[in-house]
């Protein structure tokens, strides 16, 4: 008995030993780290074009990670030379992952830039069945009534400076 149980204790010890991936953020060298930070701040401060060379360049070097893929795709979104690009990148983050956020609704934007108004109405569609916020609900109608009437949308220019993500400490140094 007392033999079955070490056996058993050793199993699951050894099974979760494999079993644990790493954190996602642990794969990236520390330059990559500091990219990944002031790309992320760009990004959640809606400068779309400032954060795309640093979140661009992660995504060159993790082809596979959805995480730049998506926020890439996002990015995108402000620049035409990069629409389709955009498009393949977030309608490949819908494919594997339909819980990433709001994907439904830039899913729907990218076609929209990309003049597939059908499509970017189905989508909508399917966004609006979802629990959604007043102000998601108001730009996803905004969004379906321009493709209605098949007008684009102008994407919002960046409100922020370079200068705003550099660190500065209190003795004065970068």
């Amino acid at each position: 008995m007392k033999i079955k149980f070490i056996l058993l204790f050793f199993t699951f010890v050894i099974s979760n030993a494999f079993s644990q991936s790493p954190d996602k953020a642990s794969k990236l060298r520390p330059s990559e780290l500091d990219s990944l930070n002031v790309g992320q701040d760009m990004f959640d401060d809606l400068n779309f074009n400032m954060a795309f060379p640093f979140l661009n360049q992660l995504l060159k070097n993790h082809p596979d990670d959805f995480r730049f893929k998506y926020m890439v795709g996002i990015c995108s979104l402000v620049k035409p030379e990069e629409y389709a690009r955009g498009l393949q990148l977030l309608l490949d983050v819908y494919k594997n992952n339909k819980s990433a956020e709001d994907i439904e609704y830039y899913v729907a934007l990218a076609y929209h830039y990309n003049d597939k108004f059908e499509e970017a109405i189905d989508i909508v569609d399917v966004y609006l069945k979802k629990k959604l916020t007043k102000p998601q609900i108001r730009g996803a109608e905004k969004l379906k009534d321009y493709c209605i009437a098949k007008n684009k949308i102008v994407p919002m220019e960046d409100e922020g400076k370079l200068e705003d993500y550099i660190n500065i400490n209190p003795a004065g140094g970068k």
